[in-house]
């Protein structure tokens, strides 16, 4: 008896982790609320958070858009960029040199080949 509600309960727990997020109050994205501009955040505590900090400006925005390309900019004072503008930012900059991303499931993962052994998760 207790080696099937063993089992019963790992073949529920992985179900559980399986299943795709379909709530829109939180988890991982779908691509399509993904895509369009995003302004960060702060984080408390953020600094003890981040090891690994290589864009250190505070304030950044960043798009997403259908074709798979992310566009990113930093400054250190803020600034309130409706989309249009940040539009006209992102437009400038050249195609070919912008990073690709990949949304898989949870994973959002950033391949720049401007940058060499360049990794971002």
């Amino acid at each position: 008896m207790k080696k099937i509600l063993l089992i019963l309960l790992t073949l529920f727990s992985i179900s559980l982790f399986a299943q795709d997020n379909k709530s829109e109050a939180g988890g991982p994205p779908k691509l399509s609320e993904l895509i369009g501009f995003w302004k960060k955040v702060e984080i408390p505590n953020e600094e003890n958070l981040n090891q690994v900090n290589p864009w250190p400006q505070k304030h950044q925005w960043f798009a997403f858009f259908e074709n798979g390309k992310v566009y990113s900019m930093m400054s250190d004072k803020d600034y309130e960029y409706t989309s249009k503008e940040l539009e006209e930012v992102f437009k400038v900059l050249p195609f070919d040199k912008t990073p690709n991303y990949k949304l898989d499931g949870q994973f959002l993962t950033i391949d720049n080949k401007e940058i060499k052994d360049y990794q971002e998760l």
